[in-house]
């Protein structure tokens, strides 16, 4: 019935009247452009939806993500949750006077087989709200996730995860008090953190400029599996809206330009080699194989950061170097808030600078040497140097 009509927009429903279900599939590519939902409960479907614009307005929730649905623009609004999935990539805009994506609890948008997701500068403060989580996949390999010049994420309530090979992050993205967590889809792609471009074959490029649009109590970038490939900062670091940078990669990290962050967390499957002149507060790093260096230019406390507790590295040499400042080991959570499989060398480089290891914590390496070079040292501490 409804593919029989021809008008540029079709409107069903009304603010007081119940949920609505698309249990058959609705294609109207051929005689609408426009098709706007409300409800006074909630939207779901079983049977897919094909239309060049689609609208809803839903005071429940609005659950559109089975497989096969085509929509090239959407705009939702919901006093609960939001949860959309689309075919071949979407845009998030203005449809008949429904501006962006808002939901008053958490909002789930991406597509299921190929396609960009493009977050538009919509006339919307806010183009894509949420009052708890907010989740934007993109799927298919090296397809892009582009937030525009102009636009805004927000979502104060809970975590943010965005997912997709590419990233364009023009905009804005505001978790303030909560976490963002960008990542790749594909296992095993690099990451390379100050290209500005996004051409690398396999790689997920993000700037500096776009980092300093995320503003977050945390910032995590990787894969939480360590699935990621070799992460790579190429260059300066300095985001500016967040106190804590977390680096997730199963690969080597390295850097040939600097970071300045007051909270540092990497983890690592290989080598983490991050010997520029860094600024860094309170770093934590772990190594799964190889050897873990760090490197920074006026003195850091090795602590928790992001629920990383300390310095480890399961295989490898550990070096740790201040070019100047004080070095301080503080007591974590973990049994040897310093441990390496071989060597563990610690160096103070600065004139009357000191090496702190604080009370009640503790430094291990049977493997290897230990070297401690410090003009002053205060060493309230267990090392354990067996063998």
């Amino acid at each position: 019935e409804l593919t029989s009509i021809t008008a540029p927009q079709l409107n069903i429903g009304r603010t007081t009247s119940s949920s609505i279900a698309v249990s058959d599939v609705i294609n109207l590519s051929a005689g609408t452009d426009t098709l706007h939902l409300v409800s006074g409960g909630e939207v779901s479907q079983s049977g897919t939806i094909t239309v060049p614009n689609l609208a809803v307005e839903a005071a429940g929730r609005v659950l559109l993500n089975v497989v096969g649905n085509y929509v090239d623009t959407i705009a939702i609004s919901s006093a609960d949750a939001i949860n959309f999935k689309e075919s071949d990539g979407f845009t998030v805009g203005d449809v008949d006077g429904v501006l962006g994506i808002r939901a008053v609890s958490g909002v789930n948008l991406g597509t299921t087989a190929s396609g960009d997701v493009v977050i538009s500068d919509t006339g919307a403060a806010n183009d894509v709200e949420a009052g708890t989580t907010l989740t934007v996949s993109v799927s298919g390999s090296d397809r892009k996730l582009v937030i525009a010049s102009g636009a805004q994420l927000e979502s104060t309530g809970g975590a943010h995860t965005y997912v997709a090979d590419k990233m364009d992050l023009g905009g804005t993205i505001n978790a303030a008090g909560q976490s963002i967590t960008l990542r790749s889809l594909q296992n095993g792609q690099s990451i390379d953190l100050g290209s500005t471009t996004d051409t690398a074959t396999n790689t997920l490029e993000l700037s500096d400029a776009e980092l300093d649009g995320l503003t977050a109590d945390v910032v995590r970038i990787g894969l939480p599996s360590g699935a990621s490939g070799p992460l790579t900062i190429t260059s300066e670091l300095t985001p500016a809206g967040t106190d804590t940078l977390h680096l997730v990669s199963g690969g080597e990290v390295s850097q040939s330009s600097t970071i300045t962050v007051s909270n540092l967390a990497v983890e690592a499957g290989a080598d983490v080699n991050l010997l520029a002149t860094n600024d860094v507060d309170t770093v934590a790093l772990r190594g799964t194989s190889g050897a873990v260096n760090f490197v920074e230019g006026n003195g850091f406390g090795v602590g928790t950061v992001d629920g990383v507790d300390g310095i480890h590295v399961s295989s490898g040499s550990l070096g740790l170097t201040a070019l100047s400042g004080d070095i301080t080991v503080r007591d974590t959570a973990a049994a040897y808030d310093v441990e390496a499989g071989k060597t563990l060398t610690v160096i103070v480089s600065g004139s009357d600078r000191k090496l702190v290891i604080a009370s009640g914590s503790q430094l291990e390496s049977t493997g290897g040497a230990h070297s401690y070079v410090a003009d002053k040292m205060d060493l309230g501490c267990r090392i354990k140097a067996a063998g």
